[in-house]
């Protein structure tokens, strides 16, 4: 208790430079916690010559003092209360945090779900502009989750910010992993929006801690998916037998030899290619996810396609890129014209591109500037993809020149 009065304080005081035209002054009322001041009106007036000042209270016994401090008192025991109840839920307090909560805007109203509907009100407005579709999409389905998990478990339709701790978000990744049978890096995706939500409470000062502080999300080691040369020359070969599917595959194939992603393939205009002093044709754009500005010079493959869709741009936009969905199916219809045995998605498009560049030798500082990756430890995923082959490749040769080696290594 003694550390409690030692860090909170509330004190009435007068505003003598707001001398009413009845001769009143305001009464004004200071919360300060641990030394950070909040001041506010106390929606009440008195007279200067009848105020205590170490009292803080009216003087005299008459009515006109009776009800001034009796709102005096109620201010005092309302503020305390407030500072008791955010102090029992988040163990410590702002000066802010109690003026809120004692003028209506109370941090337990504060809901998770109000929170991210908020958000994602606000996130669909940057779509197409600063943001992608499908990561609006991703947070929408993930605020639906969040619905079904509270109902499920909770018997809740919503819950206060406050009362988020790491075993709801423990109890969240056991509910997608083993009741929705998620796998452990959807699990990890599907967080990321609880993760900045929980981020924007504790910067706010909603919450005093964020749960995910101490939470760290279980990850599964995955192959990374791309195309061979040899299924890249297969693909751009095959005859296809409708306009629709030669479209998909075309964009599938300038993403291979750009690591362009579908969300920025579908944004590109005649305003991202430029011609460079070195005389070669440039694609210079800021991807939709990273911000990150990238730069790809454009070999013959990706030049002959821009030639190729040079009529069937609508308006600036380069090309006619249909819709994620219908390009990651489609391009699977392609992949079995083309005899391609894996379950491609279009997004390998640019995991072939990175594993190209690196295994024709491009240093991995210059692929992680054209992938746009805000951290080179996210390229780094795919020099070990391109080891690995490096090191099965040499397995392979080892065993063909076994006898070979054996009868060198015995001349040594």
């Amino acid at each position: 208790m003694e550390e409690k009065k030692s860090t909170f304080k509330v004190l009435f005081y007068l505003k003598k430079n707001a001398l009413k035209k009845d001769g009143t002054v305001p009464i004004m009322i200071r919360i300060t916690v641990n030394g950070v001041e909040k001041a506010r009106s106390a929606k009440v007036s008195v007279h200067p010559d009848r105020w205590d000042k170490v009292k803080m209270r009216v003087k005299g016994r008459d009515s006109y003092a009776t009800k001034i401090n009796s709102a005096l008192d109620l201010w005092e025991r309302n503020i305390g209360a407030k500072y008791d109840t955010l102090f029992h839920y988040e163990g410590y307090v702002t000066a802010e945090k109690v003026d809120n909560a004692v003028m209506g805007t109370d941090i337990k109203k504060m809901t998770l779900l109000t929170l991210f509907k908020q958000h994602n009100d606000e996130f669909k407005l940057k779509v197409g502009k600063t943001r992608a579709e499908n990561t609006y999409r991703m947070y929408c389905d993930v605020y639906n989750h969040i619905s079904n998990f509270l109902k499920l478990k909770y018997n809740l339709s919503d819950i206060p910010l406050v009362e988020l701790k790491e075993s709801f978000i423990k109890n969240f990744d056991f509910y997608l992993r083993c009741e929705k049978n998620f796998k452990a890096n959807t699990v990890r995706l599907y967080m990321v929006p609880l993760k900045r939500l929980t981020s924007i409470a504790h910067d706010n000062n909603i919450i005093a801690i964020d749960p995910f502080k101490h939470f760290v999300a279980e990850k599964e080691s995955v192959d990374i998916g791309y195309l061979t040369m040899d299924e890249v020359e297969a693909m751009i070969s095959v005859e296809l037998p409708t306009n629709l599917l030669e479209i998909i595959r075309d964009m599938f194939i300038f993403c291979c030899f750009t690591g362009v992603s579908h969300t920025d393939l579908k944004m590109l205009t005649k305003q991202n290619i430029q011609n460079f002093f070195d005389g070669n044709s440039w694609l210079i754009y800021r991807r939709r996810k990273t911000h990150i500005k990238s730069s790809i010079p454009l070999l013959e493959v990706p030049k002959k396609l821009l030639e190729k869709y040079r009529d069937y741009q609508i308006g600036d936009r380069i090309f006619p890129v249909p819709d994620y969905d219908p390009c990651n199916n489609l391009i699977k219809i392609v992949a079995g014209f083309a005899h391609i045995d894996k379950h491609l998605t279009f997004h390998m498009s640019r995991h072939t591109f990175a594993t190209m560049m690196l295994s024709k030798g491009v240093p991995i500082e210059t692929v992680s500037h054209m992938l746009g990756h805000s951290n080179i430890t996210t390229t780094q995923i795919y020099a070990r993809v391109t080891n690995q082959k490096i090191g099965d490749d040499m397995n392979k040769l080892s065993g063909i020149l076994h006898d070979f080696e054996k009868s060198l290594v015995n001349k040594i």
